[in-house]
């Protein structure tokens, strides 16, 4: 590598949410490989416990806040279960398909 090339970016550089970026970076989780799993080499490793911890971390903190403000607030109780629903939908939605991409791997077949 010469002084003029510019190092390729990490993973973690190029997360949308910051927040998941400092997560991994903390718990140490390796990157992934790019590549699909039909042409891996054998041995390359899967996920670890670590990248599923960071996958877990939003929506528990999301129905732990939220149950406590159903629990405390009379007057948001509707409003907030509302948006519980709303984030599960997306979360359903969008989840899968980002650990998929980032699992399986992603390139043109």
């Amino acid at each position: 590598m010469t002084s003029e090339e510019a190092p390729s970016p990490s993973t973690s550089d190029l997360i949308d949410d910051p927040l998941a970026g400092v997560l991994r970076d903390v718990m140490d989780v390796p990157e992934l490989s790019p590549v699909p799993i039909a042409e891996r080499a054998p041995g390359v490793p899967g996920p670890t416990v670590g990248y599923w911890v960071v996958w877990a971390i939003p929506p528990l903190t999301v129905y732990a806040i939220g149950a406590v403000v159903v629990w405390r607030s009379r007057a948001a109780r509707w409003f907030t279960v509302s948006l519980l629903l709303g984030f599960t939908g997306l979360w359903l939605m969008f989840a899968p398909l980002w650990i998929s991409i980032d699992v399986g791997g992603f390139s043109p077949s």
